[in-house]
């Protein structure tokens, strides 16, 4: 019975592992943008000038692909605490599976 329920929690912990390492959406990062950096979002106002606007446009992508470089460092970061994290549970279960 125990060794039965030690191999459901690891395959249980494997499937959240893997769930929690998904791509991240290009519709996430923008919205992570938007709520950092709202007034680079903002509509053409009537007193900006079409440079000055083109301008914040620029700024707005580069500014997505810096948040996009960020998230992908974060998201490589947890596969490889996940993929160590597995290691240690399956190398948990054989010991205990020994005794």
């Amino acid at each position: 019975m125990k060794k039965t329920l030690n191999v459901f929690l690891l395959i249980l912990y494997l499937f959240g592992a893997q769930l929690c390492a998904q791509q991240v959406s290009d519709y996430e990062v923008k919205k992570y943008a938007q709520q950092k950096y709202p007034e680079l979002f903002l509509p053409k106002d009537e007193f900006e000038s079409t440079a000055e606007y083109n301008q914040r446009l620029q700024q707005q992508k580069d500014f997505i692909k810096k948040v996009e470089k960020e998230l992908k460092a974060e998201l490589i970061e947890e596969k490889k605490e996940a993929e160590r994290l597995k290691k240690e549970m399956i190398a948990e279960v054989e010991r205990q599976l020994q005794i």
